[in-house]
């Protein structure tokens, strides 16, 4: 048995390395194993895209107004284009989207 490994398969499938090992041997067996690994596919980019949302809606109502460099000095920058990155952001969910099975 790898000790090791059991807490990180504890954290994601909520079983430890030889009983997730037998759990999908036995999808594999009943040919349930492509419908399972689908969902858990799809399940992960749904979470992904999720969590880009959030970063990307953090990030665009960022104040960029004013920087303190390492010496102390302020520097104002200008802002981004805030048109140009809602563009991106929808290709970017478009093409996490596209990732699903």
């Amino acid at each position: 048995m790898k000790k090791h490994a059991d807490k990180r398969f504890y954290l994601q499938f909520k079983r430890c390395l030889t009983c997730q090992v037998s759990f999908e041997a036995d999808l594999k067996l009943k040919g349930l194993w492509e419908e399972y690994n689908n969902v858990f596919i799809n399940d992960n980019v749904d979470n992904l895209t999720k969590e880009f949302e959030v970063w990307f809606n953090e990030l665009l109502n960022q104040s960029n107004e004013d920087f303190i460099t390492e010496a102390g000095d302020v520097e104002r920058w200008i802002g981004s284009n805030k048109a140009k990155m809602l563009e991106s952001k929808e290709e970017t969910i478009k093409f996490l989207k596209s990732l699903k099975k």
